[in-house]
């Protein structure tokens, strides 16, 4: 469903950290394009904009659209639309094709991540972060983390945090700073450097992989210190990998 409010477009996400008495769903279930609803609710006490935190809002939205997903028959015609397949069945070798170099991807992205946990896990640490390290930390993880949390999984970051790392904020944060104290470590250990020239050259992988049409377009979406720190994540995998070997089981279908 297509809605506008009077200050304009609302979309399904709308909702997210406004508290229960927010439920735009219910309240459009029913309503004909073109027609109008109103919604009465009030911002929760520690809502982000503190100007109305706490306040009764009423919102005015206004219908414009209703459309509803068609799923297409899997026929020969249905096939045409596809250049690389030939017929229903090559249609079918194809997605079992796509379907498992994906899951290929997520099996090594997570051993990966499980094999970096380990490392950071096993390193010794020697000084406990002061107090004021690990609040620095805490607001840089919901810097980084509250846009995601809340627009595409509808939580609070705190519930996000527990859901993805099953830590509570204070021990990801400790975690955080392990990690980065480790992986300084073995950028010096392993004589791992980031050149000039190495940026560049992942900004265009970046651009070619997200299908953007220059570098300049992958500098206004990434900083250059989220993509120097991906690098070295990338790098230190791989230097892991050398040193490690990761067993695969294969499913079973």
């Amino acid at each position: 469903v297509d809605v506008k409010a009077a200050d304009g477009e609302v979309n399904e996400y709308l909702g997210y950290g406004l508290g229960d008495d927010f439920d735009l769903e219910s309240k459009i279930i029913g309503a004909k394009v073109g027609s109008s609803v109103s919604i009465d609710f009030k911002f929760p006490a520690d809502y982000d904009d503190k100007s109305v935190a706490g306040k009764d809002c009423k919102m005015e939205v206004t219908i414009n659209s209703i459309s509803k997903e068609v799923i297409p028959k899997l026929d020969e015609q249905f096939v045409k639309s596809y250049k690389e397949s030939k017929s229903v069945e090559d249609y079918k070798k194809d997605v079992r094709k796509s379907l498992e170099e994906q899951a290929d991807e997520e099996a090594a992205d997570l051993a990966r991540e499980e094999l970096w946990k380990k490392v950071v896990n096993n390193a010794k640490q020697k000084k406990d972060f002061t107090q004021d390290m690990i609040n620095q930390e805490l607001e840089n993880v919901k810097a980084e983390s509250q846009e995601v949390a809340e627009f595409y999984y509808g939580m609070t970051v705190e519930e996000f945090v527990k859901e993805t790392n099953n830590m509570t904020m204070e021990e990801y944060a400790n975690y955080s700073l392990k990690s980065q104290c480790v992986e300084d470590l073995l950028m010096a250990e392993e004589n791992i450097e980031i050149t000039d020239e190495d940026l560049q050259e992942e900004k265009k992988s970046i651009a070619e992989e997200s299908g953007l049409d220059s570098v300049d377009e992958v500098n206004e979406i990434y900083s250059e210190q989220e993509i120097k720190s991906n690098l070295i994540a990338k790098r230190l995998n791989e230097k892991l990998l050398e040193y490690n070997t990761i067993n695969y089981v294969e499913a079973k279908e």
